[in-house]
């Protein structure tokens, strides 16, 4: 599922933005920019009761009280996370005492200890609601993987184009190492938590559209005319 854009930089001797700091003869630079996207097939659970992953459901951050007569059929829990590591690099400068200082490598690890699917225990697989609670979740499942996806490319190029952190084009210069390595992980942290904002942001929006479309859809299942309907179906 991970893909890797590949950037090598081939630099002759002296190719830099600041001419009083001078690339090492022979230098080559590692694959500066790395994203690699680690996400889990999602892990189909039936051995809940209904009420319980609704209560799960409603105590979950952003999720608000139902209708009257409408309940939580299903759920998909999906929390990525990024970890990320950074290298370092500096020579010295041919300015007093000062080195030229750059992210060598950077590296981030896009994962997710946590994707589930849980369908209550009550549903019998050959049951019209199990196949319809399913097919609702999965469709949840694919807007998870479609936007993890596009946020792994998102950060990818953001960070191969952030002017803020240094690179071997754009170096900084200073006397305190420890500083410009705490600096230079400030600013990827900043550009990290920004980016992951934006997809959790998008993520949320397309998750909120399906399901406001599916409201448009009569139940399909006569048995939830005695039970509650689930929040996403329009009542009969």
């Amino acid at each position: 599922m991970a893909f890797i854009f590949l950037l090598l930089f081939f630099l002759p001797s002296g190719v830099w933005a600041d001419t009083r700091c001078q690339v090492p003869a022979g230098y080559r630079s590692p694959q500066r920019i790395k994203v690699t996207l680690n996400i889990p097939k999602p892990r189909l659970v039936t051995t809940q009761l209904r009420d319980k992953i609704e209560k799960s459901y409603l105590a979950a951050p952003g999720n608000d009280p139902l209708p009257e007569g409408f309940g939580v059929a299903g759920s998909t829990s999906f929390n990525p996370q990024s970890d990320m590591e950074l290298s370092f690099r500096y020579i010295s400068s041919s300015y007093n005492d000062e080195i030229c200082f750059w992210v060598e490598q950077l590296k981030v690890d896009i994962s997710a200890k946590n994707f589930t699917v849980h369908i209550p225990r009550e549903y019998e697989s050959w049951s019209c609601e199990y196949r319809a609670v399913k097919k609702h979740e999965m469709r949840h499942v694919d807007i998870n993987k479609q936007s993890v996806r596009r946020y792994r490319n998102d950060l990818r190029d953001a960070l191969h184009n952030a002017t803020e952190i240094p690179s071997l084009y754009r170096p900084w210069r200073g006397t305190d190492v420890e500083n410009l390595k705490q600096r230079a992980r400030g600013e990827a942290q900043k550009l990290l938590e920004r980016e992951s904002e934006l997809f959790s942001k998008r993520m949320m929006a397309m998750h909120e559209k399906f399901d406001k479309e599916e409201l448009r859809r009569k139940s399909p299942c006569k048995e939830w005319k005695r039970d509650k309907i689930p929040h996403w179906m329009k009542s009969q």
